[in-house]
């Protein structure tokens, strides 16, 4: 549910009970303000080529997003494999708190989504 705030009208003015009166009439309409603001987070995704198992980073693809806060875990990783062009690609996930690892199956690859503070 969002807040909103009605814009011009206060309690202590003079004038409140006619514009309230000429709004329940439909002469005048209330702006509103959306006064919620939603909290976001911002996450680093590096895609990297591999070598002997460890990143090699001789091409690199990195993007930044911003995230609304409480977006599932799998909610992440489908953004950003999409983002890197591996939607439906299968691979190990390792987490490791504020950095989470893809590796992809069969490829020289990695992926790296950390959250930026």
């Amino acid at each position: 549910m969002h807040k909103t705030k009605a814009v011009g009208l206060s309690p202590g003015n003079a004038e409140t009970a006619d514009l309230t009166s000429r709004r329940s009439r439909g002469m005048i309409g209330v702006r509103r303000i959306n006064t919620e603001t939603t909290a976001m987070t911002n996450l680093l995704i590096e895609y990297t080529d591999t070598y002997g198992g460890e990143a090699n980073y001789s091409w690199v693809k990195r993007e930044v997003v911003d995230i609304p806060d409480g977006k599932s875990d799998r909610a992440v990783m489908r953004l950003a494999k999409r983002l890197m062009g591996l939607s439906g690609v299968q691979g190990r996930t390792i987490s490791y708190g504020d950095l989470v690892e893809f590796r992809p199956y069969r490829s020289c690859t990695v992926m790296f989504i950390q959250v930026c503070y």
